[in-house]
């Protein structure tokens, strides 16, 4: 199996997020795909190769809803929840 086929297929392992602690991608890794499980709402959300600031540092009450099955993509090294319940894929 190619590398990016493994990559694809979540083969260099995830984690499941269900609390509203930040978390960071381990030194060396970040993740290449967030899936949205159940209506989620960010609070931030770092993605290196992206620009912008819609899902940085925003209250409750103004962070949009992601709804379920959304798979957001990029190289991303942390992100907090507001709420809700996300898989992020690790990436090379």
């Amino acid at each position: 199996m190619s590398f990016l086929t493994g990559v694809s297929l979540g083969q260099l392992g995830c984690v499941v997020e269900t609390g509203t602690t930040a978390v960071t991608a381990p030194t060396g890794k970040d993740w290449f795909a967030i899936q949205v499980v159940t209506d989620t709402k960010f609070h931030t959300l770092t993605n290196t190769i992206a620009s912008g600031d819609a899902l940085a540092n925003i209250t409750l009450a103004s962070a949009p809803t992601i709804p379920t099955g959304t798979i957001l993509y990029g190289n991303i090294t942390a992100f907090q929840l507001h709420s809700g319940i996300v898989i992020a894929y690790f990436g090379g």
